[in-house]
């Protein structure tokens, strides 16, 4: 029943509802240590994590809900052959379950209640519904207007039915053995390393059980329509099959630390890499071969592309048809990645170390598939393509007074409705043959002993990123001042494509840092640390080593440069101090040293440490929406600047100053000037407080024992501004900080076993 007035006095928005939500996390952690002989021990590690969610809102009966599950174990065995032989071998597995539901329907058992005939198609098993539109009935965020605005029918017997969900799980096993030989003066080690990537991702599109729009064309009213059971219009998507994506990865490593003379250490090694092309166990994945404009598929994965797939427009072919391997692309077989080190004692108080190495870039990170561009999964966007589609049907016609499309009948055959413009996305057969995203580093540290307890340390470590990956979409024009609807040119590789997709590689980026360290080791059981650390760091892509494998698109595809820039999340200065106290209250201690038995085991050996830290804010990119400068169909881009806007305000509150912006006027045929990293967030701090005690529950020292832990995080309450809302200069809350909602002071008590 409504419970609010409309302000049109009609039957849309009429009613109010309210977000739900809980939240419950668990986490546990074993380990076993037990020596076997006097020169074998094994230990076992097991870490668990459950958090269930469930929330939503009770009038769009949008929700989520599912469960988040980790579990990681470990089998560590360390073997001593003799006092100079010693071979350390691990293995364990990381699993991080994913199970995230948008509706608590069954998609086919609706279709069935409703006699829905799919054409001969087949919806996935689990959770979704039939997505049912009206244009003047039900629930519709904003104001009514005059054309068919379609807003989702909530019917209360359907239950929660929002998206069908999706569910993940990053599966990886590894195996590593190491064998350290002492022998004069070098310490020689060396190993191998193999990972088994077995991430399985599954994505279930909320229109799999069909789209039905009534808009009231036929009998006046949208809910007439819905009662006769005759849409305007329907639409089926097609999802893909589970991704059940592989990878394999092996490494052999060798290095010798060789005591050269009292003063002087060397240390010197190499790794050799081997990175598998990442596949699927259905061969359900794809690449786009530029330089004939086609689809490749492994050969038997070719009776799985789907109906709706153009082939007319963009040919699918085989792999062994069109000359490719059948993992679709070639990789370099090896990498050599050598490190070099060395520490020079100068005289007994301080220490000079430096060290240079290469670092290969890993292809794939351990995703399912489904993890979205940003960070690529496993096979960086081509495992969707012509494994899954839509299509469109209607309008819909009546003749002789029978409808061609019904709610009960309401698709014809598959292959046969409107397909929208397709997007490819596709690696260059040799490129990672060719080339590697490497990284070289090197570092320089100084250290101090200067009496009293105090030590210092002073590093400067930097990096310089070569071959980083980036992706352009080549279906973006050049800049011009022809606006983009009448360009003849504005569609580079022909109409049949939504987008284009390269996948290269070549990017660079350097990094830069200074760290100064002071340590005071006090007589009275405290320790205190002070470290402060400045660096830079500049990418012409986004975002580098360490993140996406595929890269994030350039705004110009035709000039990567122009994209050099801070990197987004950077913080320029970090600061911490901290320190540990053994409290001076016990048995031996300052104060109550003579008191005993139950007392000392209350008020005695207390442990408390606590930590400051802070740093300048975080880099930020500005932007702007609904406009197109550059005439290349982008609606979106970086702006003009005209002044610094950092500093602009007090926080909570604006933080940056818009009218340091401005959007390229239009039609001017370029993109904006504004670099990347640009903004900057405020600075902000905190404050932390741990608490330790040890319980023994014997009088032997390495007997069992109880530890009773504190964490107190955020301890003087104070709330840093979060934020921004938004980078859009276009947007009313651009460069908005409001106090953080969740940054109010936490406590946890902990109670560990030990034995």
């Amino acid at each position: 029943m409504p419970n609010a007035v409309s302000p049109l006095g009609t039957l849309v928005d009429n009613t109010h509802g309210f977000q739900f939500g809980s939240n419950v996390e668990k986490d546990w952690h074993v380990r076993l240590d037990h020596a076997i002989t006097d020169t074998n021990t094994i230990s076992f590690n097991h870490y668990g994590y459950n958090r269930v969610l469930d929330e939503g809102n009770t009038i769009s009966l949008s929700t989520w809900f599912g469960d988040n599950a980790t579990r990681m174990w470990s089998v560590q065995d360390s073997h001593m052959f003799s006092p100079t032989v010693i071979n350390e071998f691990t293995f364990g597995t990381n699993d991080q379950g994913y199970d995230q539901k948008g509706a608590t329907t069954v998609g086919n058992t609706l279709i069935r209640e409703f006699g829905i005939d799919l054409g001969g198609r087949t919806s996935p098993e689990g959770p979704g519904c039939p997505q049912i539109y009206t244009g003047l009935w039900g629930f519709q965020p904003g104001a009514l207007s005059g054309s068919f605005s379609a807003t989702e029918l909530t019917f209360p017997f359907l239950g929660r039915c929002g998206a069908g969900g999706n569910r993940s799980d990053p599966k990886v096993w590894v195996m590593k053995d190491a064998v350290s030989v002492n022998k004069g003066t070098h310490l020689i080690k060396f190993g191998v390393e193999a990972n088994w990537e077995r991430p399985f991702g599954a994505v279930n599109s909320a229109d799999a059980w069909g789209v039905y729009r009534f808009t009231g064309h036929y009998s006046g009213s949208d809910i007439g329509d819905f009662l006769l059971g005759i849409p305007r219009e329907t639409s089926i998507a097609t999802s893909r099959a589970p991704v059940h994506a592989r990878g394999f990865d092996f490494g052999f490593f060798a290095q010798d630390d060789w005591k050269v003379t009292p003063r002087l250490t060397m240390t010197y090694g190499a790794r050799i890499q081997h990175f598998g092309a990442p596949t699927d166990a259905n061969g359900l994945f794809y690449n786009f071969d530029f330089d004939n404009l086609r689809v490749v598929v492994p050969d038997r994965a070719f009776h799985h592309v789907v109906p709706v797939w153009p082939q007319g427009a963009i040919p699918v072919v085989r792999a062994s048809d069109a000359g490719y391997p059948q993992s679709l692309v070639n990789f370099t077989t090896a990498h050599i990645s050598p490190r070099f080190g060395l520490a020079y004692r100068i005289n007994d108080f301080t220490v000079i170390r430096a060290g240079y190495g290469i670092y290969h870039v890993p292809f794939a990170i351990a995703g399912a598939g489904f993890s979205g561009l940003g960070r690529a999964g496993w096979l960086g966007g081509r495992e969707g393509g012509p494994f899954a589609g839509s299509e469109t049907f209607g309008p819909n016609v009546i003749t002789d007074g029978v409808p061609q499309l019904t709610f009960t009948d309401p698709f014809l055959p598959a292959g046969t409705g409107a397909v929208s413009k397709q997007g490819v996305r596709g690696i260059p057969l040799n490129s990672r043959k060719d080339a590697w995203a490497y990284d070289q580093q090197w570092n320089l540290t100084l250290e101090n002993d200067l009496g009293d307890g105090w030590a210092s340390r002073i590093s400067y470590v930097a990096s310089k990123g070569t071959s980083w990956p980036y992706r352009s979409n080549l279906q973006t024009p050049t800049p011009s001042t022809i606006p983009f609807d009448e360009r003849t040119d504005k569609f580079p590789w022909g109409p049949n494509f939504s987008f284009v997709d390269r996948h290269d590689l070549g990017g660079t980026g350097s990094f830069h840092s200074l760290e100064v360290e002071a340590t005071r080791q006090f007589s009275r059981g405290i320790y205190m640390r002070a470290w402060y650390e400045w660096k830079k760091n500049l990418a012409d892509v986004i975002p580098g080593l360490f993140s996406s494998t595929i890269g994030f698109e350039a705004e110009d595809p035709l000039d990567r440069k122009r994209d050099k820039g801070i990197q987004n999340g950077i913080r320029r200065q970090r600061w911490y101090v901290g320190g540990v106290w053994d409290l001076p209250v016990g048995q031996g201690r300052q104060y109550a040293g003579n008191i005993g038995g139950a007392l000392n085991t209350l008020i005695g050996d207390w442990t408390a440490a606590f930590k400051f830290t802070g740093g300048s804010g975080t880099a930020f990119t500005p932007g702007y929406s609904g406009s197109d400068p550059s005439n290349t169909g982008r609606s979106s881009g970086r702006p003009d600047q005209l002044c610094n806007p950092n500093g602009f305000g007090e926080t909570p509150g604006i933080g940056w100053n818009k009218s340091c912006f401005a959007i390229p006027p239009a039609g001017i045929g370029r993109y904006g000037t504004a670099s990347r990293g640009m903004l900057i967030a405020p600075r902000d701090w905190g404050t932390d407080l741990n608490v330790f005690k040890r319980f023994n529950l014997t009088q032997y020292e390495n007997g069992p024992y109880f530890n009773f832990e504190t964490y107190i995080s955020n301890v003087l309450n104070h709330r840093n501004a979060s934020g921004p809302s938004s980078t859009d200069i276009s947007a009313a809350n651009f460069g908005l900080f409001q106090p953080s909602g969740w940054e109010a002071r936490r406590i946890v008590f902990r109670l560990r076993l030990g034995f």
